[in-house]
């Protein structure tokens, strides 16, 4: 496999990873508290949107900014 398909194959598998996160927080379902978790604290999620291009402080206000859920998670 040549490095550029490797870098395109990790980069999409790094925007699957973010979108499922982004689309979890936002949907208010039984992974949303996981969901914004991650994207606010955890440093993996730092690292991802960091090589994706994106600003981790914008998409922490991004989350900050999201309805309150209702039932935080299901156990």
């Amino acid at each position: 496999m040549s490095p550029d398909v490797e870098t395109v194959i990790y980069r999409r598998l790094a925007c699957a990873i973010v979108a499922r996160a982004a689309l979890d927080a936002r949907n208010g379902n039984g992974h949303s508290a996981e969901a914004r978790a991650w994207l606010e604290r955890n440093p993996l999620a730092g690292f991802l949107l960091d090589g994706l291009g994106y600003d981790w402080q914008r998409v922490r206000r991004w989350v900050g900014k999201l309805e309150p859920l209702e039932q935080p998670a299901l156990l």
